[in-house]
């Protein structure tokens, strides 16, 4: 593609070198540059566990999730968005002995998954649907949102776990904290609770109450920042998990979806 590029080196002096390169020779020469990096150049330990005491809300995303499973129906079917919302979802269905059949982890693809979800929901009418979605990624794709919630969509359930970072990639923030993302959704034509729930208690009520609604319905909760340390990694394959959870929710009637 003709762009200038230099291949990063793990010795950090070398990398500020190649960044201040790439800079001086985008602006000099107004195009673009390139640096490549070889897997494990950019590596850092694992982005450690959280401190509670230190954390504005109660609740961490494994806790979250956790009372989210609790509270909704056995056969509801989750879509993941990427990221350590898979992962947290995926070792906790480990850690209860339950299937995976009921979730699609939506690995590498962030923003997507309210999309992907909805169209579940549009051919499996007759099963909840739940969206665990981040904030950064439901940012990403606030249009999705105002065209999901007008759809004639009552079985499926938007859950934003809000920490207000993009935390799976670096931890940089995100606007959701500075958004109020239940307004939004609420303004979009979304049901929602008359305010975000706080507590595993307010989210198991909010839940209950959230997939009663005719519509789609929204429920925002702000998390703790942070993951336990000795979470373990996602470890699948990706596309036999796809196939199997595509043959779980493949439509019976197929002319119904056609009309």
């Amino acid at each position: 593609l003709n762009i200038p590029y230099r291949i990063l080196d793990p010795d950090d002096a070398k990398v500020s070198e190649a960044a201040t390169w790439a800079i001086r020779t985008a602006s000099e020469n107004s195009c673009p540059t390139a640096l490549l990096a070889r897997k494990g150049v950019l590596a850092r330990k694992e982005k450690a566990g959280f401190d509670a005491a230190s954390q504005e809300y109660p609740l961490s995303r494994e806790e979250a999730i956790r009372t989210i499973l609790a509270s909704a129906p056995e056969d509801a079917i989750y879509v993941a968005s990427t990221g350590r919302i898979t992962r947290e979802l995926h070792a906790i269905r480990e850690e209860l002995g339950q299937s995976h059949d009921h979730d699609f982890l939506n690995v590498g693809a962030m923003g997507h998954t309210l999309s992907i979800a909805a169209g579940i929901a549009a051919a499996r009418s007759d099963r909840l649907i739940i969206c665990l979605d981040g904030d950064g990624a439901a940012i990403m794709h606030l249009g999705s949102l105002a065209v999901t919630a007008n759809q004639p969509l009552p079985n499926l359930l938007h859950i934003v776990l809000n920490n207000g970072a993009h935390e799976s990639v670096g931890g940089q923030p995100t606007a959701g904290q500075a958004a109020n993302m239940t307004q939004i959704a609420c303004a979009a034509g979304y049901a929602t609770p008359p305010s975000p729930p706080n507590t595993a208690a307010q989210l198991a009520n909010a839940v209950e109450t959230m997939i009663t609604k005719q519509r789609p319905a929204f429920i925002e909760i702000r998390i703790q920042k942070g993951m336990r340390s000795d979470s373990p990694k996602l470890m699948i394959d990706t596309l036999s998990a796809k196939m199997e959870f595509t043959g779980m929710v493949s439509v019976q009637d197929q002319s119904r979806v056609l009309r």
